[in-house]
């Protein structure tokens, strides 16, 4: 399976993940993709989100406003 991170708040990543590779991890609100490549068998864990928000990227501002747009407003701070 290829997995792409197409987030421009990220370095590009460009990997062909198989069974002996390392996972791929998906951060919150970071763009990305999967292609098959073949037959391809997934496992997908989803962790909650710990007490106190931690930074996503050093871009946090833009990424809180961008859940805010998308009206995900878990872990943001209420709005007026």
């Amino acid at each position: 399976m290829r997995y792409c991170v197409t987030d421009l708040r990220r370095v590009g990543i460009d990997l062909v993940l198989t069974p002996e590779s390392r996972p791929g991890v998906v951060e919150p609100t970071i763009l990305h993709h999967v292609v098959p490549l073949g037959t391809v068998r997934f496992h997908v864990q989803f962790y909650r989100q710990i007490p106190e928000a931690a930074p996503l990227c050093r871009y946090e501002e833009l990424a809180t406003r961008e859940n805010r747009l998308r009206g995900n407003t878990a872990g943001t701070e209420p709005q007026d």
